[in-house]
């Protein structure tokens, strides 16, 4: 995987250093905590800091491949030169549970619980009628944590953009992170971590392990 550095020096030192600090303080209060399978998990949150570091972060992982590059409008937000991004975005929150490993491993040694401990960025792919209206879907995954951002086009009104998301957090048992909130109740239930690496770990062209 090529090494990306952020956008420039100066940005660099300035507001994404600002966002990688907010990220870390993120990390040591929560994604460095394996979450079990009955926990339930008060996530606060900074909404403007936290949706402009995993723009960032799937930015970066944009620029490992060639042009054109779906997050570059958002460049201006992530600076913080912009107080909205260019299209209406929300992100969601989920959590991956341990894995159950079947009895063939364990008895070869294996653990019986395979706990979600991998970072990446990847792609949620959502079927219609949301899809025609998803300008971009993105997420960030730090091991037991699912981070995923969706932009909307353009066209699409509130009352539909709201009833999407609605949808989605049903199905997927996620949860939206609010503007004008900064603290959700989360529990498990995504998926367990053996669901998550078949579905994600294979598709390289859509999941890229940020450890390596």
């Amino acid at each position: 995987v090529t090494a990306v550095r952020d956008v420039c020096e100066d940005c660099n030192g300035g507001p994404l250093s600002r966002l990688d600090n907010y990220a870390s303080s993120l990390d040591r209060r929560y994604f460095t905590q394996i979450v079990g399978t009955t926990q339930k998990i008060d996530f606060s949150y900074d909404f403007d800091l936290l949706l402009r570091w995993l723009l960032k972060v799937s930015y970066n992982d944009d620029r490992t491949r060639p042009p054109p590059h779906e997050t570059k409008p958002f460049v201006p937000y992530i600076l913080g030169r912009e107080k909205e991004p260019p299209f209406s975005t929300n992100v969601l929150v989920g959590i991956i549970t341990p894995g159950i490993a079947p009895a063939e491993q364990v008895a070869r040694g294996f653990p019986e619980l395979i706990e979600p401990e991998s970072c990446g960025i990847g792609y949620l792919a959502y079927g219609e009628p949301a899809l025609s209206d998803i300008q971009l879907s993105r997420f960030v995954q730090i091991n037991s944590y699912l981070l995923d951002v969706l932009a909307w086009r353009p066209k699409g009104s509130r009352p539909v953009r709201r009833s999407h998301i609605e949808q989605i957090c049903r199905i997927h048992h996620m949860v939206e992170l609010k503007r004008n909130t900064n603290t959700v109740a989360v529990t498990a239930g995504v998926m367990d971590y053996l669901s998550f690496q078949s579905k994600f770990f294979p598709q390289t062209s859509t999941y890229r392990d940020a450890r390596r």
